[in-house]
């Protein structure tokens, strides 16, 4: 399969707290980030094109690295997510250290 996203994804495993319109948290993982999207594992996908907050928390950056975006994708694994808006220093900083991000779950 051809890849057709606009930015390189790079592999992690960072817990997130995500919610959409309802407001309501659910919790889910990071599976890989970029500066365009990034793939959240979850058994509660929100629905495509809905509306996500995501607070990731990184502990190795000693911080919490926030994104908003769209839902463009529907797995049995989760969704993948394209950023409207973000944290683009701490995405970038994970996209650059991703070897110090990957820790035990």
């Amino acid at each position: 399969m051809e890849e057709r996203r606009a930015f390189k994804r790079a592999d992690v495993e960072l817990k997130v707290i995500y919610s959409g319109n309802s407001m309501h948290n659910e919790k889910g993982r990071v599976s890989n980030i970029g500066r365009g999207g990034m793939f959240v594992r979850t058994d509660e996908p929100l629905e495509k094109g809905s509306h996500i907050f995501a607070s990731m928390d990184v502990d190795t950056l000693g911080q919490i690295v926030w994104a908003q975006g769209r839902v463009v994708r529907v797995t049995e694994d989760g969704m993948g997510i394209k950023f409207t808006d973000s944290d683009y220093k701490g995405i970038e900083t994970i996209v650059g250290e991703k070897s110090v991000h990957r820790h035990a779950v």
